[in-house]
């Protein structure tokens, strides 16, 4: 592949590992928002903590996955920015096993999609090496 769509397909990986580690940190900042509300139902305060607990480990391997991206160590990439994906529907399942609907469900299945377009860049980028 020409250099400069190489270097577009770089910046692009970048920016979506990055984009996941952004909406990460939204996502769990809407977490504790919610957790302070009064009057929120036990079970959806523990799934909610469960989910906030999965998501900064999450956000741990999105750290390594940015540096393994820039050595181009994209198994390992490919893992962190899996976790994502994971880490969602961990969430989600949270909700589901307890009996109790999510009010995570739309930023659950943004961070799915976000983790899923990740890939795709990443595995494309990792072709035209």
């Amino acid at each position: 592949a020409p250099t400069n769509q190489r270097t577009s397909v770089q910046k692009l990986g970048m920016f979506a590992i990055t984009l996941i580690e952004k909406t990460m940190m939204e996502d769990m900042t809407y977490m504790n928002k919610l957790l302070k509300k009064k009057g929120l139902n036990k079970i959806i305060m523990n799934s909610i903590t469960a989910c906030s607990d999965l998501y900064s480990q999450t956000l741990d391997d999105l750290g390594d996955a940015i540096l393994n991206y820039k050595l181009k160590n994209f198994h390992e990439v490919n893992q962190d920015v899996s976790a994502a994906s994971t880490t969602a529907a961990r969430c989600e399942d949270g909700f589901s096993e307890r009996g109790v609907i999510s009010p995570l469900t739309q930023r659950n299945d943004k961070m799915g999609q976000l983790s899923a377009i990740a890939l795709n860049i990443v595995n494309l980028y990792a072709q035209v090496q």
